[in-house]
């Protein structure tokens, strides 16, 4: 062992946090016992949290610096803890479909994302590169099958999304899913579905911001079903949507993505969107006194080269 390897393992030692410490972790999230991986995700949130002064995060730091693109990942690094933690909530949520998965599942998740995206540390970034595309669809299978999960993997898709990288990483297949996923969202919205409690609306504005996001970052070209599929979309949505609050704002602003990152490629589709819009724009231009609505309202009418 070199002594810049035996100073950073005596540091460590002093703090309690080894190698072992995390690999014996990892053993209890991917564990077939509900009472282990309780434990592990219990001990998981407290390092994270640096309870007691204590954080695995400069030890997953280096291990996971110390990686070759073409070395087998070790469970004490970044994508290794986030190849057991995924499972674990899978394996959590299997075995809960009786009372419901818990709700500091995601918590823990969006948490641990942050953590590693979190360049203040050691100032180095994409952790996570190598077990991204299994992230994301981490993220598409649980929002489609746990509802509960919606705010904070949504959370971590705004977070992720702007990455170039990491949306090259997820791929044009589970980023239509997404995209398909959130603009259902937007299409009960247009139909009025009711938004009681107050906690529903805030988590449909919050689906808003994501179904924005993925718009202005795809991976790449957007293919003809794809293009056809939003153009549809919002087609309905504007032809049914009678709300004019920050929800609206969000829908008109992800109308203006598609038309500033894909206009020039829908040809005569963007006369239908001009059309479905144009009522909608109308009628809350004569009642709204929102200046930003009205300010995303102009830009949604300009023509797609300006």
């Amino acid at each position: 062992m070199n002594d810049g390897n035996w100073l950073f393992s005596v540091l460590f030692l002093r703090e309690m946090v080894t190698v072992e410490d995390v690999e014996e972790l990892n053993g209890k999230l991917l564990s077939e016992r509900a009472k282990l991986r309780e434990e592990g995700l219990k001990e998981l949130s407290s390092y994270l949290d640096a309870v007691g002064g204590v954080s695995l995060c400069p030890l997953l730091d280096h291990q996971t610096g110390l990686l070759q693109p073409s070395d087998r990942i070790p469970s004490a690094t970044w994508p290794g803890m986030l190849h057991a933690l995924c499972q674990c909530i899978v394996s959590e949520v299997v075995a809960s479909k009786k009372r419901g998965p818990k709700p500091a599942l995601p918590k823990i998740l969006r948490n641990f994302i942050q953590k590693a995206e979190d360049t203040g540390r050691s100032g180095k970034t994409h952790f996570l590169l190598r077990k991204m595309k299994k992230l994301f669809q981490h993220i598409l299978d649980m929002l489609q099958a746990v509802p509960l999960f919606g705010s904070d993997y949504g959370h971590i898709l705004r977070l992720l999304l702007p990455n170039v990288e990491y949306g090259l990483r997820m791929g044009k297949k589970i980023y239509n899913d997404l995209l398909h996923f959130y603009l259902e969202k937007a299409k009960e919205i247009a139909h009025g579905h009711a938004f009681e409690p107050s906690i529903a609306k805030e988590e449909a504005f919050r689906n808003m911001l994501t179904l924005l996001c993925l718009l202005q970052n795809p991976p790449g070209d957007l293919s003809p079903h794809v293009r056809e599929e939003i153009v549809e979309s919002f087609c309905e949505i504007f032809s049914l949507l009678r709300i004019e609050d920050r929800i609206a704002k969000k829908l008109v602003s992800a109308l203006n993505a598609v038309l500033l990152m894909d206009g020039l490629n829908l040809g005569a589709d963007v006369a239908k969107l001009h059309s479905s819009f144009r009522p909608f724009m109308v009628r809350t231009w004569l009642t709204t006194r929102d200046r930003e609505l009205k300010t995303d309202e102009r830009l949604g009418c300009r023509p797609p080269h300006i």
